[in-house]
């Protein structure tokens, strides 16, 4: 790792063709080599010449007024077309649409919300040309979901935000509330001429293709009830009552090159067995359902937030976090806000086998058996530890 010390050697820029005759002032500057080049992260004046040098590359040299656009809420919806070029569209684009999908309103009622990332969501649409030469055409449109359109009509903060938004009157007023706004703003897919917004705390939001309008929340045929992601193990009609026993679906699908599907999955917390229930799905172009895999994340209390996807597994990592749950139930917290951290906790990784496809093998290959160390066999699975890691096949 880079040494501390100012009077370290100067050190080449990856732009310079011979070594410099002398320090840079960039690297003689006081606490220069140092994370943040001897002042608190983010603190650079966005005028500071620091910010152009290569010598502070990777070293958490930035601005936080460079980023200030990215709690700045959007004002209105927008449809323009783009005429105006700077160099060549990829012909791999032309005749596509590219969706994007981000937090992009940050207050109510003059309320501004505890943490950007609930955000309320907001969808781009690119639709390129398929000629050269043709204009791009833009839409912009806020993710219209029931509980932003009552927020919208308040013009007041009315459901709780996953990362400590809360309504007025502190906590007699949020306790013991599990309903939480399905923000809709992490992702944006698009498969088999349908376009979902998704949050990884809530079931997808349908859109439409074209004009972007909200089509409403969607289970995927029944897959995610609805109601918090949890579940205390009581009849699901209780829990359906209490607003609890439903499930989320992830933000982050991935289509795989190799079948042609695309992969997602959903998820609920099993609070009494400290376990995190996964169920994968493969669905083919026209969204026929390929397979379906149901998978125990033991001891875990937090879902990931992302996955992989290889020719045989499905492959998490499992969150070092703890739920501490009653700042949350008393209404002090957001949800996100009592994840607690645990470093010590070695990592766990598990492999899941994909369902079988023809002329693939399925699941089971031994790829994963050269990660080593000492194995244990237990029931429906392969557990291996060393150096820290935990590796479960199943």
């Amino acid at each position: 790792s880079p040494s501390s010390s100012s009077s370290s050697p100067t050190v080449e820029s990856e732009f310079s063709t011979s070594q410099p005759s002398q320090p840079s002032p960039a690297l003689s500057a006081p606490g220069a080599r140092t994370l943040g080049w001897g002042k608190r992260r983010g603190a650079i004046d966005p005028s500071d010449d620091l910010l152009d040098s290569p010598d502070t590359y990777g070293y958490c040299v930035y601005s936080h007024a460079d980023w200030s656009y990215a709690y700045k809420s959007v004002q209105g919806e927008y449809e323009y077309d783009i005429d105006e070029v700077e160099g060549t569209v990829p012909a791999s684009l032309a005749g596509g649409v590219l969706y994007r999908n981000g937090p992009a309103l940050f207050e109510r009622g003059g309320a501004e919300y505890n943490h950007m990332l609930d955000g309320d969501g907001y969808c781009l649409r690119f639709e390129f040309p398929a000629a050269a030469g043709g204009a791009v055409k833009f839409r912009s449109r806020f993710v219209r979901t029931k509980e932003f359109v009552e927020e919208e009509a308040a013009d007041a903060v009315v459901y709780r935000g996953t990362f400590g938004t809360m309504r007025e009157g502190g906590p007699l007023a949020n306790a013991m509330d599990l309903k939480q706004k399905n923000l809709a703003n992490t992702n944006i897919m698009a498969w088999g001429g349908k376009v979902y917004a998704l949050y990884e705390a809530g079931r997808p939001v349908e859109l439409d293709p074209v004009t972007l309008d909200c089509l409403g929340e969607v289970d995927l045929d029944g897959k995610l009830n609805p109601g918090m992601f949890i579940s205390a193990g009581l009849p699901q009609v209780l829990e359906s009552a209490m607003g609890m026993g439903g499930s989320a679906f992830t933000a982050h699908p991935h289509a795989d090159p190799n079948t042609g599907r695309m992969v997602g999955w959903g998820w609920k917390s099993l609070v009494a067995q400290r376990s995190v229930e996964v169920t994968f799905w493969e669905w083919d172009d026209a969204w026929t359902q390929q397979g379906q895999t149901v998978h125990m994340l033991a001891g875990c209390e937090a879902a990931p937030h992302d996955f992989a996807v290889t020719k045989s597994w499905y492959v998490m990592v499992q969150n070092c976090l703890k739920v501490d749950p009653l700042p949350y139930l008393a209404g002090v917290k957001g949800a996100g806000e009592c994840l607690v951290s645990q470093p010590e906790d070695p990592v766990t990784v598990h492999l899941v086998p994909r369902p079988a496809k023809k002329g693939r093998g399925g699941g089971g290959g031994g790829g994963a058996a050269a990660a080593g160390g000492v194995g244990s066999r237990g029931k429906g699975g392969f557990t291996i530890s060393g150096s820290g890691i935990d590796i479960s096949i199943w």
